[in-house]
């Protein structure tokens, strides 16, 4: 597949958003139930690294797993901001192994989420849901 920017916003904004911050949520299928969990993240050269951390997910569920990772900022005072959403392949990657840097969270499995969609948008809040 190749990888998309919807609503307007480039590639390269989508990965200059996700650099700007390290923890966001993964989405998956865990025993056919929908999962989210918050999980820590670097860009790597080939897309994402995340560290699932004291989560209880089975890694073997994950590894070849189609997932979703979304992570987002927003500005408190012009209550602006901006969500990136990817969605693409996890694997488990001996090499990677896990992080026992991942603090204060016991040390996790780390996955590399392969990008095959990456979707970025620019967000305005409502000023009474603050």
């Amino acid at each position: 597949m190749e990888l998309v920017a919807d609503h307007d916003i480039s590639l390269e904004q989508c990965w200059a958003w996700l650099r700007e911050t390290s923890v966001g949520r993964l989405a998956l299928s865990v025993s056919a139930l929908p999962t989210i969990v918050p999980v820590q993240y670097g860009v790597s050269e080939r897309g994402l690294v995340l560290c699932l951390g004291p989560h209880r997910l089975d890694p073997r569920a994950v590894d070849g797993a189609v997932v979703a990772f979304t992570t987002d900022a927003i500005d408190p005072v012009s209550l602006t901001g901006w969500s990136v959403l990817v969605r693409g392949i996890a694997r488990l990657d001996p090499e990677l192994g896990t992080d026992p840097a991942c603090r204060p969270s016991p040390a996790g499995p780390l996955v590399e989420l392969a990008a095959t969609v990456i979707e970025g948008q620019r967000l305005k809040m409502c000023p009474f849901t603050v």
